[in-house]
């Protein structure tokens, strides 16, 4: 029993050698494996030509995501400051908290919506892009 598992495993281990280098033959290796980043570029450019067409839609896309991670950003300095205000037990300046308050939600809803806008024109180029490749 134990000269059959061993025969077995004998087995085994020659096909794994053969698979292996079969596997790293030269026939079996791409062709272009030293130009690797070529066909990437090329294909790069070739999306970018057509997106050229909606390069505003691309702009405004832009222009929304910095407004998004500004307004992202301006949220926490706001909580800094209306901790600030929090002062001791009762010394609370609450007209103040109120009105920062009042701006992190404008901030919030403003980044909301910008993000909205920016996916609804990714979305509007994404698909007009694969819609003029096919």
């Amino acid at each position: 029993m134990a000269a059959d598992r061993k025969k077995t495993l004998e087995k085994d281990t020659l096909s794994k050698d053969t698979l292996s280098k079969d596997t790293l033959s030269k026939d079996t290796l791409p062709k272009d494996r030293g130009r690797k980043g070529s066909g990437q570029m090329a294909a790069l450019s070739q999306v970018l030509r057509y997106i050229r067409r909606y390069w505003p839609m691309v702009g405004l896309s832009l222009v929304l995501a910095a407004l998004t991670v500004v307004l992202t950003l301006y949220v926490p300095i706001l909580t800094g400051d209306a901790v600030d205000l929090l002062v001791g037990k009762g010394q609370v300046d609450f007209p103040g908290v109120f009105s920062i308050m009042w701006k992190i939600g404008i901030a919030m809803a403003v980044t909301a919506v910008a993000q909205w806008l920016m996916n609804t024109c990714n979305n509007h180029i994404t698909y007009h892009v694969v819609k003029d490749i096919r």
